[in-house]
């Protein structure tokens, strides 16, 4: 018998062209770590560790890291998310996207802001520098945005579809 798995995509897109963009995969049995670094030894392997009872395989090491914070409840998750949010995604699901273009947008104007300083002269990207008044005001006013769920669950051999915002 065939045990289901839970697979989580991330996606982290970059405002700068020289930066790599990142991308993960929280895999939900930890018994398929062996297999899954095998699979991913290749010319682009991944960092893989055990998180959250499952297996994290990242990009980077500085992605697994954030995956690690976020798993241990020293960053921000989406287990704190809006009530609407939450309750979405611990709804029966067989397939589902969540889109946090709000948060995807703050981060590439930062990251624009940054190489656009660099390219002006700046001798480093001062990643603590404070941000102008403006980049951080449009940066909250950014982050307010609705995250949105497309949502499909398996009834039969049909995909029923829902959805839900914060």
């Amino acid at each position: 018998e065939q045990t289901p798995r839970t697979v989580l995509a991330l996606w982290q897109p970059r405002g700068d062209a020289k930066a790599a963009m990142e991308v993960a995969l929280l895999w939900s049995e930890a018994s398929d770590r062996a297999a899954l670094t095998e699979i991913f030894s290749g010319a682009n392997s991944m960092s893989i560790d055990t998180v959250c009872g499952g297996v994290a395989l990242a990009s980077s090491s500085a992605l697994l890291a954030r995956i690690k914070a976020t798993c241990k409840g020293t960053t921000p998750s989406l287990a704190f998310a809006q009530p609407s949010v939450v309750a979405g995604l611990q709804a029966p699901q067989s397939l589902s996207l969540l889109v946090d273009v709000g948060g995807v947008l703050s981060r590439l104007l930062d990251d624009g802001w940054r190489v656009e300083r660099t390219e002006s002269g700046a001798k480093e990207r001062d990643k603590d520098k404070a941000l102008p008044k403006e980049i951080a005001a449009g940066k909250k006013l950014l982050d307010e945005l609705p995250r949105q769920g497309l949502v499909g669950t398996k009834n039969g051999t049909v995909l029923a579809p829902r959805g839900f915002s914060s």
